[in-house]
């Protein structure tokens, strides 16, 4: 006997179903911000910074590493593709439209950190490059290249240390910072590097290196990055100390935060206002800027690497390597909600729209 199906639950089935199909611009108008978050194994999954609910899934040509935008959040680069390619996803459309890599037939370009230029028309792209030869792979030296939007043509190159994680420029003009074992300033002008601030290799007497992950380095619009890092030690008791980096992205500041000895923090970010940072791994630590000092230590449901803050500082949005995202209350540490994804995520950034 067959069961019949209502013309009206057939009606909502198939609405549902439309709506994934939907552009992205008429699912989320209502949102201020979207939420980029890599998954595995080749997408994109988006969410609505208002509702907190999945308005997109994009597809991509691989396993999805970094990504960045424009300042107003009308593109966004994610590298992919065995870390040879970069897509370039349309945030309105909601697709991919394009995509940039360097590799040639016998020559593998590869991509570790990415920034789009404060006007939205350059991409800078640290490049690691093997060549083949006969029977081997030689290694070339790392660079920065300098990619024109409009032509995705390399207009420059600036020859940089290995270790570079993380690239950002200023808010404000040329110069753009690449941050590996030190933190280095590059002139897009003279292409070359014209400042070594020490991390690991301090140059003031009396400082101990300093280890730093540069990765998953989230930072709001004119803002401050932060990062945390662990120190040598005492020089009296050799005892490790942990802390906090904070580059801030307007005049090139940087500054540090000693919290003292380790804790569970792999990654970090600061709210709008500057006056806290939180860093997550098994838990989620609180840190009062103006104080110096950690203020909460709210324990998680598992290990993360990865969080972003929402542009009005009121919600954290924590991930990584986990199938799901947790969106958290920043006052109360309440979790909101515990969003389910469709594979294991590597990044997230929260991107605010100006469109």
């Amino acid at each position: 006997m067959k069961k019949r199906i209502s013309t009206r639950l057939l009606g909502i089935v198939l609405g549902g179903a439309w709506a994934l199909f939907l552009p992205l611009s008429g699912l989320a108008q209502a949102g201020q911000e979207w939420i980029y978050i890599t998954t595995l194994p080749n997408k994109i999954v988006v969410l609505d910074g208002e509702k907190d609910e999945i308005v997109r899934e994009i597809p991509l040509r691989g396993t999805p590493y970094y990504l960045t935008a424009t300042r107003d959040g009308r593109k966004v680069f994610v590298i992919t593709g065995r870390r040879q390619y970069i897509d370039i996803i349309d945030a309105e459309q909601g697709k991919v439209v394009d995509s940039i890599t360097l590799s040639q037939e016998k020559s593998k370009a590869r991509f570790y950190g990415l920034a789009a230029s404060p006007e939205g028309d350059r991409l800078y792209i640290n490049v690691l490059t093997s060549r083949e030869e006969l029977d081997e792979l030689v290694a070339e030296p790392p660079y920065v290249a300098m990619v024109d939007l409009k032509t995705k043509k390399v207009v420059g190159t600036i020859p940089v240390p290995y270790g570079i994680g993380a690239l950002f420029p200023l808010s404000q003009g040329p110069q753009v910072y690449a941050f590996g074992r030190d933190l280095y300033t590059l002139d897009p002008v003279q292409r070359k590097i014209v400042r070594t601030t020490g991390l690991a290799h301090p140059q003031i007497g009396g400082e101990g290196p300093m280890n730093a992950l540069p990765f998953w380095t989230h930072y709001v619009k004119d803002g401050l990055f932060s990062s945390p890092y662990v120190e040598g030690g005492d020089p009296v008791t050799h005892a490790p100390k942990i802390g906090l980096l904070l580059f801030d992205t307007v005049n090139g500041k940087l500054d540090k935060i000693e919290l003292g000895p380790p804790i569970p923090i792999f990654s970090a970010v600061v709210s709008p206002d500057r006056q806290t940072a939180y860093g997550v791994f098994t838990q989620l630590t609180v840190v009062d800027l103006k104080e110096k000092r950690i203020t909460k230590a709210v324990p998680l449901q598992a290990s993360y690497y990865t969080l972003d803050v929402s542009s009005n500082g009121k919600k954290l949005y924590i991930s990584g390597a986990a199938p799901e995202v947790v969106v958290m209350d920043a006052g109360s540490f309440q979790v909101l909600k515990t969003i389910p994804l469709p594979g294991n995520t590597f990044d997230l950034r929260v991107i605010p729209r100006e469109f």
